[in-house]
């Protein structure tokens, strides 16, 4: 279940999470000292996310390809400590399951607006080593060529 296991201590909270194109992430690990001292920011094309009690998180697991970078706090800029894509709409959230049906009119409207699913870019294999070579090929005449 993506929420609660039916004992008390769980309802309302969320167990499990899977992003299904352009994942990102933007977290401040603990330090064994308790301390914070860098930014980590990933990007992959889908995720999975589980929490354990209180909201801590359990494990993440991006695949196909992950790309990230790590920034010690002192050297990030203000822009590279928050996601620019992210939206938080607390006054659409719902506060209670008995919520989850009442659809307000920004809701409607923000649901009527089309939107973009970014999908990983996945290429596809070669069906012998003919179509290899010539994809090879073409690739390699794209490259920049550098005389040094």
């Amino acid at each position: 279940d993506y929420y609660d296991d039916g004992t008390e201590s769980s309802r309302n909270e969320l167990r499990h999470a899977d992003i299904v194109g352009n994942a990102k992430t933007l977290f401040f690990p603990m330090e064994n000292d308790s301390t914070y001292n860098k930014c980590v920011r990933t990007e992959s094309g889908f995720l999975s996310l589980d929490l354990k009690e209180k909201q801590e998180v359990e494990k993440v697991k991006m695949w196909p390809e992950v790309s990230g970078t790590v920034i010690p706090l002192y050297l990030a800029r203000k822009s590279q400590l928050k996601l620019d894509e992210y939206q938080w709409f607390d006054d659409l959230r719902p506060k209670s399951p008995y919520e989850v049906l009442n659809i307000s009119e920004m809701m409607r409207e923000m649901i009527s607006q089309p939107y973009e699913i970014l999908k990983p870019k996945v290429e596809e294999q070669p069906k012998d080593d003919d179509d290899k070579y010539e994809d090879n090929t073409q690739e390699t005449k794209s490259l920049p060529v550098n005389n040094e």
